[in-house]
């Protein structure tokens, strides 16, 4: 059964993942822009979360996999062929290495998912095998990755991305499974989360240093654990907005009923939207000042990648290829 909170929440930050884009294209700056670094703070880790979230099942079946390869992979794959070797006519093999080297030059994180789907699944079946509770060998496996990354700074196949968000995955996994506790202090952490995040995410950087550091450098490491901070204070503010007061206010109804439209796409989304923003930034033949253009682009390229989808869905072929929707009985 899905829930309906969860994909308004979806849509909300694919809407975020849309504006961050259209800030990086159209802004050469966007790294030192305010709206930029607040959406990068915790977009992606809560997307992440919400994928733990949703994988979270009493019984673990490897058949799940199966599915998620085609979900997963087959888009990742299919949209790298279309927008790399067809749109920009890259040779086939050199642009393959470019993509397995550094896999955020396509859809990234259907990739990294992938991965941290297969990892979490591995690491329940050796809980299994040891007769260990999950959630213990599921924390030393993410630390362990992390720390592999950190010392060996190896970045093929985005190992990098898959380390990093391995961790929010389990969180995820584990809000789920606990959330039976955590529903108990809703309200506590919403207010504690609403006090932090604006403040601890003003000084976040995308890649670099928190801002502070320029006044006192507290090491290389303190960084890594403040963004992790940060993401954390985002994803449980955002978490608890959504279920604590969208399903249940009416006059907030409109926008869930929005959000989750939109949340019901994402991937479709995610994979199209660059292709409208580059349009309209490469065929400018207007005035606008800099808030009326990035509200010209989120709506045209939301609307125009939600159109495109609904075409997609048409022709089952390409529903698999580029959607990765397939007929599977519940699993």
């Amino acid at each position: 059964m899905r829930l309906q909170y969860i994909d308004s929440l979806k849509g909300f930050l694919i809407i975020l993942v849309v504006l961050g884009h259209v800030i990086q294209i159209t802004n050469k700056n966007f790294d030192n822009d305010i709206i930029f670094r607040y959406i990068y703070s915790f977009h992606m880790p809560l997307f992440f979360v919400l994928s733990g979230f949703v994988n979270f099942k009493k019984e673990f079946h490897f058949k799940v996999l199966y599915f998620r390869l085609f979900q997963l992979i087959i888009p990742f794959f299919s949209w790298w062929f279309i927008k790399s070797v067809v749109i920009k006519n890259e040779s086939f093999i050199d642009s393959f290495v470019i993509l397995m080297k550094s896999p955020d030059t396509g859809l990234w994180f259907l990739w990294v998912l992938f991965f941290c789907i297969c990892i979490f699944y591995f690491l329940n079946f050796i809980a299994n095998k040891l007769s260990q509770r999950p959630e213990i060998i599921l924390v030393f496996g993410a630390l362990f990755l992390y720390i592999i990354f950190l010392l060996s700074n190896f970045r093929w196949f985005g190992f990098q991305f898959i380390s990093w968000y391995f961790m929010f995955f389990i969180i995820g996994f584990f809000i789920h499974k606990y959330e039976f506790i955590i529903n108990k202090y809703n309200y506590l952490i919403l207010l504690v989360t609403l006090i932090l995040f604006p403040v601890l995410a003003f000084f976040s950087v995308i890649k670099g240093l928190p801002l502070f550091y320029k006044n006192i450098d507290l090491g290389l490491y303190f960084s890594y654990i403040y963004k992790f901070i940060v993401a954390l204070c985002g994803i449980f503010l955002f978490f608890n907005i959504f279920k604590s007061f969208f399903e249940k206010h009416k006059y907030l109804h409109i926008f869930f009923c929005f959000f989750k439209n939109l949340g019901s796409v994402t991937l479709g989304i995610y994979a199209t939207h660059t292709l409208f923003i580059e349009y309209l930034f490469d065929n400018q033949y207007y005035s606008l000042s800099y808030n009326l253009q990035l509200i010209l682009f989120l709506i045209f390229s939301l609307t125009a990648s939600y159109f495109l989808i609904f075409l997609i869905k048409k022709i089952k072929i390409l529903k698999i290829l580029l959607l990765g929707e397939i007929e599977t009985k519940s699993i």
